[in-house]
């Protein structure tokens, strides 16, 4: 099974993030990890890791999604709950996550999440974005004795989905205040904002990066397909010769229809193409499996 470099490189910074979790002090915390990503990539999956060192029965955790260099940014957001706050599960009884299409000022008194009125309200499916900012904001809690435990998420108990856009550079996720509330109300019992434990908040920066790919399947880089890339395709997949992986690039030149693997469908797309007038190879920059942790 072939693993790309951008693959690669993902699966280390959750590693990483993963071990971070589990030897993290027990404390009330929300972090957000930053990582590498490319232009066009869709289904980005960013896991918002909560810690908490007693028993809650409410949260509500608000995020602004910002650009920060360039034009980078997302088109999509979609909300949704795991890990420790699966549906059905702890806090469930109200559960919604409401979307912000306009900033309208941050730590606003008596608005929840700093925010004025949402534009989508109690909706995890995803939602088109025109423009930064963009904010979205998670609750769950419980009208009952229920209670989520105390302990530490592994893959991030509040989770954004995001479609990626065309252009390179940052964006940010941050809390929609920096004032000691930080607007992240975490309730042990009784209403929000007389019982309000305060937790701290890690942002999470987000690197874009340029897709930039030879023509697939062009082994010699000639700007051609031919006969002789043909040859390199079969040495590829029977005689053991290496592959090819381009800086910034999601796919190796093997990869023919960018499912993420060089396989004998590969070899049949491109005999396809050299000899019978059949599909061109992919654009590895549009067409790439989902990225994320």
């Amino acid at each position: 099974m072939r693993i790309g470099r951008f693959a690669l490189r993902s699966a280390i910074a959750f590693l990483v993030f993963s071990l971070s979790a589990t030897m993290a002090d027990a404390e009330n915390s929300i972090t957000i990890p930053s990582f590498e990503t490319l232009t066009n990539t869709t289904g980005v999956v960013i896991p918002i890791r909560m810690v908490n060192d007693t028993a809650l029965q409410g949260i509500v955790a608000p995020m602004t999604i910002r650009s920060t260099t360039g034009e980078a940014f997302v088109t999509s957001v979609k909300g949704s709950f795991g890990d420790r706050l699966p549906s059905g599960g702890p806090l469930s009884d109200v559960s919604f996550v409401n979307h912000y299409a306009i900033e309208d000022g941050n730590c606003k008194a008596g608005q929840p999440g700093g925010f004025g009125t949402p534009s989508v309200i109690s909706d995890t499916t995803a939602q088109p974005v025109s423009a930064s900012p963009y904010a979205i904001l998670f609750s769950r809690f419980s009208t009952t004795s229920q209670r989520l435990t105390a302990g530490a998420d592994v893959s991030g108990s509040f989770l954004l989905t995001v479609d990626i856009g065309d252009q390179a550079g940052t964006f940010e996720i941050d809390t929609t205040c920096i004032d000691p509330t930080n607007h992240q109300y975490w309730v042990e019992s009784g209403p929000f904002i007389k019982d309000g434990i305060p937790a701290t908040f890690t942002k999470g920066v987000i690197t874009v990066l340029a897709c930039d790919c030879s023509f697939q399947s062009d082994f010699d880089g000639d700007n051609f397909v031919t006969a002789l890339d043909l040859g390199s395709m079969i040495d590829l997949l029977f005689a053991g010769a290496t592959d090819i992986q381009d800086p910034a690039c999601p796919s190796t030149r093997s990869d023919f229809d960018c499912d993420g693997f060089a396989t004998a469908l590969d070899l049949g797309g491109l005999i396809d193409y050299l000899f019978a007038g059949g599909d061109s190879p992919c654009d590895p920059c549009i067409q790439r499996p989902p990225a994320g942790f």
